[in-house]
């Protein structure tokens, strides 16, 4: 019997070790991304000044978004709390 609890304690050990990995890498990943955003994805040069205007509005609710997902990826759980935008 004792030789079943460890490995399931073994078990439980690497799963818990590979999903915090993972929680961390989805981080950093969506930071990279919240990045890519907040440098201002390339717009047509030619573009009206309204479209300019939409697309930087456009890429700061992507950065926010990304952002929140962070907050729920540290939090590990959807919240209301306060945000910083």
């Amino acid at each position: 019997m004792s030789e079943e609890i460890a490995e399931h304690v073994h078990y439980d050990r690497g799963y818990n070790k590979g999903y915090e990995e993972g929680r961390k890498r989805a981080f950093e990943l969506i930071g990279e991304l919240a990045e890519f955003y907040d440098n201002g994805v390339g717009i047509d040069e030619d573009a009206s000044d309204e479209e300019k205007k939409e697309h930087d509005r456009d890429c700061k609710l992507q950065t926010n978004a990304c952002r929140y997902a962070q907050v729920v990826i540290r939090q590990n759980d959807f919240t209301d709390a306060d945000l910083p935008w």
